[in-house]
């Protein structure tokens, strides 16, 4: 991370932490890193991870990663555990590169409220469903790797609030990130 120097990137800071206060006022959904305070340091890091949703395996980019011993967290959704069994097992064998974290029981956006969605995707209608869509993922992940996940990434990575502390309260970290490999598939959003 580069540290901030000058009157200029100062006034630039300010002016996120403030947008990042309105944004969260105004109960919209947000990507969890919008309100990160990452610590200043010269080390300069990296976490790729990717999300497995509701597709197919991708052989081509997880035989990449394994070749090259790249690693990475992988959020997965119990309905793609359940219909990519080749690449659970390929996954599994390679445990020591991957990690598996909770992407939810079928992919459904971390917001809670009738008629609530983003990107188009429907939401949590109340918190007993968000409670189920968290927990049956993780046992999910549990069952097919015998590991327990620590983290949650809610489908689109956009929490509203008290999705947020409803995940917390199950015992899981959140997990955002820095760069959206598909922001510019979804150019509106709807909440």
């Amino acid at each position: 991370m580069r540290r901030i120097r000058g009157p200029g990137q100062w006034l630039v800071c300010v002016l996120l932490v403030l947008g990042c206060a309105w944004s969260h006022a105004q109960d919209r959904p947000i990507e969890i890193h919008d309100r990160l305070v990452l610590p200043v340091s010269s080390a300069k890091n990296i976490a790729l991870t990717l999300d497995a949703c509701t597709g197919r395996f991708d052989d081509d980019l997880v035989e990449f990663l394994i070749r090259n011993k790249i690693p990475a967290t992988l959020f997965v959704t119990k309905r793609w555990l359940e219909a990519n069994p080749a690449g659970v097992a390929i996954i599994k064998a390679h445990l020591d590169l991957f990690d598996v974290e909770d992407h939810g029981e079928n992919h459904i956006p971390a917001v809670i409220g009738k008629g609530r969605s983003v990107y188009g995707i429907p939401g949590s209608p109340d918190v007993v469903h968000l409670r189920r869509e968290v927990t049956e993922g993780a046992k999910a992940i549990e069952q097919f790797f015998g590991v327990s996940p620590h983290w949650y990434r809610g489908a689109t990575a956009k929490y509203d609030a008290q999705a947020e502390q409803e995940i917390r309260r199950l015992g899981y970290e959140i997990a955002g990130f820095s760069v959206n490999a598909d922001d510019r598939l979804y150019p509106t959003e709807a909440v």
